[in-house]
């Protein structure tokens, strides 16, 4: 079981909290997706909810070209935005 509170808006703190078996698994994604550039696990929150974490190794110049994660309606990127959206 994992949370990954993510930013709402600019210099928001992101925080991820979990069990240690699913801070384990997310350790061993993150690994796996320095060694071949992506890595998908999956788990759930405490409401029983599933969902799948995806882990992409991207060059700079990319991560310069991707939308910001912001979740707040004065901060995220606009939908029309020319920005890369994660798949």
């Amino acid at each position: 079981m994992i949370h990954i509170y993510g930013q709402e808006r600019w210099h928001d703190s992101v925080g991820i909290v979990g069990t240690r078996e699913s801070v384990e698994a997310l350790r061993d994604a993150l690994s796996a997706a320095l060694q071949v550039s992506h890595a998908e696990m999956q788990d759930f929150v405490n409401d029983g909810e599933g969902f799948e974490i995806a882990i992409k190794v991207v060059s700079e110049q990319v991560m310069h070209q991707m939308a910001v994660p912001y979740s707040s309606e004065e901060a995220k990127e606009p939908t029309d935005s020319k920005r890369i959206f994660p798949a």
